[in-house]
C-alpha cells in the first residue's frame, strides 16, 4: 500500500471517529436534557398535588399546567387538570377534590393505607364519581393485590362504562394473571373509547406476543409506533422498536 493511500485511509478513519464522537455527544446531551425535563415536569406535578391537598386550587392548576407544557406526553398532569375542570363544572365539590388529591399525594409517596383512606373518603362524598374507584384499584395494583384491583376497576366501569383508563388498567391485571385473552378484550374496549392511545396498542402487542400470535402482535406494535412517531415521543419509540425486534 503506498504512503499517500495510507495517509488518506487514516484521515477517513479519523473523520469517521470524530463523527461518531460528535453523534454520541449529541445523543448524550439529548438524554441529559430529557432527564432534566422529566425531573422538572415531575416536580411541577408533585407541587400541584401538594397545593390541591391543601385546597389551594388556583396554585395547583398553575403547577399542573407548567408540568403539562414541559411534557405533553405525560398523562398525570393532564388527568389532574381534567379533574380540576370537573370541579369547575360542579361535577365534584372542593371537599371531594381535597380528599382525592390527598389520596394521589399519598399514592405518590407510597403511603398506601392513607391513600386508601383518602380515596374512600372521597367516595363517601361523591359515590357517583369514577376516579376514586380507579385510584383504589391503582393502590391495590401497587400492593400486588390483583383481585382487589380487578374488583375496583370493574366498579369504575360499572359507574362509567366509557372510562377508558379503567379498561386499560383491568387489562393490565389480567395480563399479570396471564389471562391474555381477557387482557386483549379489556384493552380493545379501551381503544373503542380512545382510538389513538399508543399505550393500548403496545399493550395489545405484548398480549398477542405471549399468545404466540406474531402477526397480530406486530400489527399492534406498528400501530403504536406510528402514533408515537407522530407525537415525536422518542423514548416510547425505542421501547416499541425493542419489542418488535424480540418478535423476529
Amino acid at each position: 500500500m503506498d504512503k499517500k493511500r495510507l495517509v488518506r485511509f487514516s484521515s477517513v478513519s479519523l473523520a469517521l471517529i470524530l463523527v461518531f464522537i460528535v453523534i454520541n455527544i449529541g445523543i448524550q446531551n439529548r438524554i441529559d436534557k430529557m432527564a432534566a425535563m422529566a425531573q422538572e415536569t415531575g416536580s411541577y406535578y408533585l407541587n400541584g398535588l401538594e397545593y390541591c391537598a391543601k385546597g389551594e386550587i388556583k396554585e395547583a392548576k398553575a403547577q399542573f399546567q407548567k408540568s403539562l407544557k414541559l411534557s405533553a406526553f405525560n398523562p398525570f398532569p393532564k388527568s389532574a387538570l381534567e379533574t380540576l375542570a370537573d370541579a369547575d363544572k360542579g361535577i365534584i365539590n372542593k371537599e371531594y377534590l381535597v380528599c382525592f388529591f390527598k389520596g394521589m399525594k399519598c399514592l405518590e409517596n407510597k403511603d398506601y393505607p392513607q391513600a386508601l383512606s383518602e380515596f374512600e373518603n372521597a367516595i363517601v362524598i361523591n359515590p357517583a364519581y369514577v376516579k376514586a374507584y380507579n385510584c383504589i384499584g391503582n393502590v391495590y395494583h401497587s400492593l400486588k393485590k390483583t383481585q382487589d384491583a380487578i374488583t375496583y376497576y370493574k366498579k369504575a366501569i360499572e359507574i362509567d362504562p366509557k372510562y377508558a383508563k379503567a379498561y386499560n388498567n383491568l387489562g393490565g391485571e389480567y395480563f399479570a394473571l396471564k389471562q391474555y385473552e381477557n387482557a386483549i378484550a379489556s384493552v380493545e374496549k379501551s381503544l373503542q373509547i380512545v382510538p389513538n392511545d399508543a399505550r393500548n396498542y403496545y399493550n395489545l402487542g405484548l398480549a398477542y406476543s405471549f399468545l404466540k400470535k406474531t402477526q397480530q402482535a406486530k400489527e399492534s406494535f406498528l400501530k403504536a409506533r406510528q402514533i408515537y412517531k407522530q407525537k415525536k415521543d422518542l423514548t416510547a419509540l425505542q421501547g416499541v422498536d425493542l419489542a418488535l425486534k424480540k418478535l423476529l
